[in-house]
């Protein structure tokens, strides 16, 4: 399940004073998978190129937290967009102040420079980021769907603006383009209607286009004699 446009603005707005907007903004606009953010490291994060390298997720397996490799191709380049910078600029800012804040009262943790962590610099559980996403739509009042869901809302979201599936294949870091346009071809309302609508748009075109009158061909200007 998805949400449509006017709902994922609706909860981006609910939850924007949430300290963990930043990485909702990352999964819903660059279609993370839900290990992913907890894995998140500054080293992979360039904000001049304005790009995001993700090489590594956390797992938890009988809550035990793993560090593991995604396949082949999910480790990816993925391009940010203009908020997704700001944000990242602005939380990078935060985390930084909450830091130093932290140690000089306290002995602080090694986080490894990840970019999501607790206010002390200690690293979150997978799970935690699972349990509030659930908690935060179940308080906006929208359909819910689960944080893996989101992923599928940022597929849908770049193809209902005319993304080209080649590079939401490679946003996403799917094996293959069929997987991405099987996926995501007719997830949104939205895209239903633009399909409903193109051929009669065609036709409403060519009909109008009919109707103009046409221009009459200008005769060609009759030359005079030469005088002799």
């Amino acid at each position: 399940m998805v949400w449509t446009l006017q709902q994922t603005a609706k909860f981006l707005d609910f939850i924007v004073e949430d300290r963990h907007f930043v990485a909702w903004h990352l999964v819903l606009s660059h279609g993370l998978r839900r290990g992913e953010p907890a894995a998140l490291s500054w080293d992979e994060i360039d904000l001049d190129e304005e790009t995001i390298h993700i090489s590594e997720q956390l797992v938890s397996i009988s809550y035990e937290v793993h560090e593991d490799d995604p396949k082949a191709d999910s480790v990816r380049d993925i391009k940010l967009n203009r908020d997704s910078v700001m944000v990242l600029k602005a939380w990078r800012k935060k985390q930084r102040a909450e830091r130093a804040e932290w140690e000089a009262e306290h002995a602080g943790n090694d986080s490894g420079n990840r970019v999501f962590t607790k206010e002390n610099g200690e690293v979150y559980h997978p799970q935690f980021f699972l349990d509030r996403w659930d908690r935060l739509v179940e308080l906006s009042g929208l359909p819910p769907i689960r944080l893996h869901d989101g992923r599928h809302e940022a597929a849908s979201m770049a193809l209902a603006a005319g993304v080209a599936p080649k590079a939401v294949q490679a946003m996403l870091g799917h094996s293959s383009m069929r997987m991405t346009t099987d996926t995501y071809q007719t997830v949104l309302p939205e895209m239903h209607a633009a399909t409903a609508s193109a051929s009669l748009d065609l036709i409403a075109a060519y009909r109008e286009q009919q109707t103009r009158p046409k221009k009459k061909a200008k005769k060609p200007k009759k030359q005079g004699k030469r005088a002799a």
